[in-house]
């Protein structure tokens, strides 16, 4: 006599039951996540540090090439601390949607095995890298203080009043690399090249995100300047830089349509990317 077969299969965005379950497994959730941040920084010599190292060695990168050799604009701000608050967005993004788009393929032993809500898994990535986010976030305020007279003579100064925009642009870094994350994810159940490209395609955003130059450039106007704040980091990164380094007379300003821009597009992106995420679940165990 055979044994039952029990298909799951997804219920749709819309369902309520669908959230639930999730929300039900949230314990399920911090185990993944302290699993996560265990295993990163177990036997290791420099652990947490390694959150630190990575930004600033990017940074004396870019202030080498760009700000010494090149001489790239940095809207009158001196170019370390003014790379360094694009450079903090821009490492976790990576690192975010890296660890999103390889969920399903570093936990293929347990998908396979057991079954539990696989949104769990991109979730739980994201989490461990805002772990990383608050470290490189207290590298960045060490930053403004040890270069306060740099800046200060430079003119620039922290806009109080605009502080409550940082948050929002951290916010939608968060949901773009979430989403870009998802979709990788989920594509890459079929088709192998994805995980190969993933690479490429994060280098190319890179250079289209304004962390080496500056998104105040003449070079970027009429439509490509419209097509270019629809990555969401470029409006992110904007607004974070305009509320740190406000300058009386700046070409930096806070343009909340910029990053309402980069917003709409990371919104839509983790619909669909959780849309495509749920339909690419039931495959993984056909080519795991």
């Amino acid at each position: 006599m055979s044994s039952p077969v029990i298909l799951i299969s997804p219920r749709g965005l819309a369902s309520l039951a669908e959230w639930r379950e999730l929300w039900a497994s949230r314990d399920l959730a911090g185990f993944i996540i302290r699993r996560d941040l265990k295993t990163r920084y177990s036997q290791s010599i420099l652990g947490l540090g390694w959150a630190v190292i990575q930004p600033l060695f990017t940074t004396g990168v870019l202030t080498l090439v760009f700000g010494e050799l090149v001489g790239a604009k940095s809207d009158g701000v001196p170019y370390p601390i003014w790379s360094l608050a694009a450079v903090v967005l821009w490492t976790f993004f990576q690192s975010a949607t890296s660890e999103v788009g390889n969920c399903l393929a570093a936990n293929m032993g347990v998908i396979t095995k057991v079954y539990f809500p696989r949104l769990i898994l991109p979730l739980a990535g994201t989490v461990c890298r805002l772990f990383d986010l608050l470290i490189m976030l207290g590298l960045l305020v060490v930053a403004l203080v040890a270069g306060h007279g740099a800046l200060l003579r430079a003119g620039c100064h922290i806009q109080l009043a605009a502080l409550w925009a940082v948050p929002l642009a951290l916010g939608v870094v968060t949901l773009a690399a979430l989403a870009l994350g998802l979709w990788l994810a989920a594509l890459s159940v079929q088709f192998r090249d994805v995980r190969v490209g993933q690479g490429l395609l994060l280098q190319l955003l890179m250079y289209a995100s304004p962390i080496m130059y500056s998104s105040t450039s003449d070079r970027i106007s009429g439509i490509w300047r419209t097509l270019y704040f629809l990555n969401p980091l470029s409006g992110a990164i904007e607004t974070l830089r305009a509320a740190l380094f406000h300058q009386t007379e700046s070409p930096l300003q806070i343009s909340y349509g910029h990053l309402a821009m980069g917003a709409t597009v990371s919104i839509i992106g983790l619909v669909g990317g959780i849309w495509c995420f749920r339909r690419a679940e039931n495959l993984v165990a056909d080519v795991a």
